[in-house]
């Protein structure tokens, strides 16, 4: 096979994972579950401060349709941006949001 030929033939998936990158459809918003109803109550739930930045999102679904780049326009830290945007996706998926207790592990101990 001609170096051509081979250089064709690995171009093509790259070219079709291309295309269908360009075709997602946008986000879904999911349906409030339980208790959660509002991007407050969410932002509670989910913890790790999260609930300072409740007042960035003024409904529903500009918390669900937000990106990262947006998120930080609005002003919010890079950790809490990664744990909402962790969350928001595992409700998409159907997963009642909870709290999870920061590790102290790694934390350095007081003298």
């Amino acid at each position: 096979m001609s170096l051509i030929a081979r250089l064709s033939l690995a171009s093509k998936p790259f070219a079709i994972a291309a295309r269908s990158m360009a075709t997602l459809s946008p986000k879904q918003v999911p349906a409030p579950m339980g208790k959660i109803s509002t991007p407050e109550e969410f932002l509670t739930v989910i913890g790790r401060d999260c609930k300072k930045y409740a007042s960035k999102f003024p409904d529903w679904a500009s918390l669900f349709t937000s990106k990262g780049e947006s998120m930080k326009e609005l002003g919010i830290p890079v950790k809490q941006r990664r744990w909402i945007l962790n969350w928001t996706n595992k409700m998409r998926l159907g997963i009642e949001p909870y709290y999870i207790k920061p590790s102290t592990k790694n934390s350095k101990k007081k003298k």
